[in-house]
C-alpha cells in the first residue's frame, strides 16, 4: 500500500482592495438590488412601473454604513482574539487543509475544512 500523500496548497499575490472602495461597490450593489427587486414585483402587473427612490437611496446608504461597521467589527474581534491567544501563552494555529492519505487505486487529493 503506497503511503504517499498530497497537499493541494493555494496561494494569491493579489492585494485585497481598501475600504473606499468596498464601500462604494457594496452601496452601489445594493442599490441595483433594490431596483432589480423592485422591477421584478410590479413585473407583468397592470400598475404604473414607478421606482421608489428613497427605499433605493436607503439602500444604498446602508451598503455605505454596513461595511466599514462590519470590517472594524472583524478587525476588533481579531485583536482580541489575539491578545486573548498572548496573554495564554499560545499561538494560534488553523489547519486549513485536512490531509486525505492516498487510497489503493492511486487518486490523491486533499479537503478544505
Amino acid at each position: 500500500m503506497d503511503q504517499s500523500r498530497e497537499i493541494l496548497i493555494i496561494t494569491s499575490h493579489t492585494t485585497m482592495p481598501s475600504l473606499v472602495v468596498v464601500t462604494i461597490q457594496s452601496a452601489i450593489l445594493k442599490a441595483a438590488g433594490n431596483i432589480t427587486a423592485q422591477t421584478l414585483s410590479r413585473w407583468g402587473t397592470e400598475a404604473p412601473a414607478q421606482m421608489d427612490w428613497a427605499r433605493v437611496v436607503e439602500f444604498a446608504v446602508f451598503g455605505l454604513v454596513s461595511v466599514p461597521l462590519v470590517s472594524f467589527g472583524k478587525m476588533f474581534w481579531r485583536k482580541l482574539f489575539q491578545l486573548r491567544m498572548a496573554l495564554l501563552g499560545q499561538t494560534p494555529t488553523f489547519n486549513l487543509l485536512r490531509e486525505r492519505p492516498t487510497n489503493n487505486i492511486g487518486s490523491t487529493g486533499a479537503m478544505f475544512l
